[in-house]
């Protein structure tokens, strides 16, 4: 679903069928090479117990896709944008990662290697968004340019 470094950790989400659906179980991992520091959920659970996302445009260059998982108070919200480049092909930027945020508070980022590669494709599979899991209308922190 989603996955990329960031510096000496690994951001992941993956996800495994279950119930008919090829996203019936979700799973957000962090870690480094050794070994996991946060796998979340700890057993198999329904993703929209506790997971939402949506796919944005900010109405000119703009797209963001993003998934938030929430464990009790805290959140873990991977995110991938992309601002396409200007006629002239000037001012193309892409950044991942994941944010952090606990009772509405951000407490950090871990912003994906901009020299490496995001996987992040799955997240706009037509039958994730709105379907696998429900659409959030809760736009990440640092994203105000996007509507849902």
């Amino acid at each position: 679903m989603f996955a990329c470094n960031a510096g000496e950790k690994r951001i992941a989400v993956c996800a495994a069928s279950s119930g008919g659906s090829a996203f019936g179980a979700l799973r957000y991992r962090f870690g480094d090479s050794h070994g996991l520091e946060l796998e979340f959920p700890a057993r198999p659970m329904r993703p929209q117990t506790y997971a939402s996302g949506n796919h944005l445009r900010d109405g000119m260059r703009g797209t963001l896709v993003y998934l938030r998982m929430t464990n009790r108070d805290t959140s873990y919200t991977v995110f991938s944008e992309a601002i396409n480049p200007a006629y002239q092909g000037d001012g193309a930027s892409e950044r991942s990662g994941v944010m952090v945020e606990r009772n509405g508070k951000v407490l950090g980022r871990h912003m994906c290697d901009a020299q490496g590669r995001t996987y992040a494709g799955m997240l706009l599979d037509p039958k994730f968004l709105g379907v696998a899991v429900p659409l959030d209308s809760h736009v990440p922190a640092g994203f105000a340019g996007y509507r849902p």
